[in-house]
């Protein structure tokens, strides 16, 4: 079990490094998470809850509860899933300022009470609910294949093109990649 549980914080020290290096990469879900969470704050406020964990909790059964039985993500909505563990495991996300999306600025640690929402609260009842922590990451694991797959290949192929045109300027270069990748 201490050896799964260091995988995983391996795994999500690759994911922030990952989503730090690449916000770009994430706007596109982020924004869809913002807007999930904004089409859910009147009903939850009906019910007196805690607004952003609520949100939060229910993004990401979303997630789980549309793959739960599969064995492939789509790659937006494994981002989806890697930029939802971001959130739950990076205890520095609100100082990255990358602006994602609204919950990166979502503080660890509550900022009046020990009975306020925060991120490292979320986090906390996530990591010790076993029935929810085990399948999360096995989409976790499943996202995170889908989305180095694609960066592998992308890599590949512009070193192959530079390879190859060694010495020109770099309009030129991209030109080239653009011309024979789309």
């Amino acid at each position: 079990m201490d050896e799964n549980k260091d995988q995983d914080r391996q795994l999500f020290s690759q994911i922030a490094i990952d989503v730090r290096e690449h916000p770009n990469r994430y706007s596109r879900v982020g924004k869809w998470l913002d807007k999930y969470c904004e089409g859910r704050r009147k009903d939850i406020k009906k019910r007196r809850q805690a607004l952003l964990h609520r949100c939060f909790l229910e993004a990401r059964r979303y997630l789980l509860d549309k793959y739960k039985e599969q064995d492939f993500i789509p790659e937006d909505e494994a981002r989806r899933i890697i930029l939802i563990t971001w959130l739950l495991t990076d205890p520095d996300a609100e100082k990255a300022d990358l602006n994602i999306t609204q919950f990166e600025k979502w503080l660890w640690e509550p900022a009046n009470s020990i009975f306020g929402d925060s991120r490292g609260k979320a986090s906390s009842f996530w990591r010790q609910n076993a029935h929810v922590y085990s399948p999360w990451m096995r989409l976790v694991r499943i996202a995170w294949k889908t989305i180095p797959a694609e960066r592998k290949r992308t890599g590949a192929r512009l070193k192959g093109v530079v390879k190859g045109l060694y010495g020109l300027t770099i309009e030129r270069i991209a030109k080239a990649y653009f011309d024979k990748y789309g």
